[in-house]
């Protein structure tokens, strides 16, 4: 909880709001004593697409928008601070530092 900034009393309101509005993306294993993806999992707020992923990190790593505008995570605390670059000259753009 202290990488998203929130509480555990809101993480856990957060978290059974999300059950209910997607009760089968969410399974808890008792073994483990955490959820995990569930068989049948399918986002719920952000659609997956390769294309707009690159596109918001080249923008993010050329300065055109900052990474609070961003979706993109960059230096997240659970790995560490690791920062994205890009190769000039690639048109998808390797990325590097990860």
């Amino acid at each position: 909880m202290d990488a998203f900034g929130v509480s555990t009393q809101q993480a856990s309101l957060d978290l059974n709001a999300y059950i209910e509005q997607a009760k089968r993306n969410l399974v808890y294993d008792k073994s483990l004593r955490t959820y995990l993806r569930g068989k049948h999992f399918k986002p719920k707020y952000l659609n997956p697409d390769a294309e707009e992923y690159f596109a918001q990190l080249r923008a993010v790593d050329q300065g055109l928008l900052s990474s609070e505008q961003s979706w993109i995570v960059c230096g997240c605390p659970l790995f560490g601070k690791r920062y994205l670059r890009f190769s000039a000259g690639s048109p998808i753009g390797r990325v590097s530092g990860l």
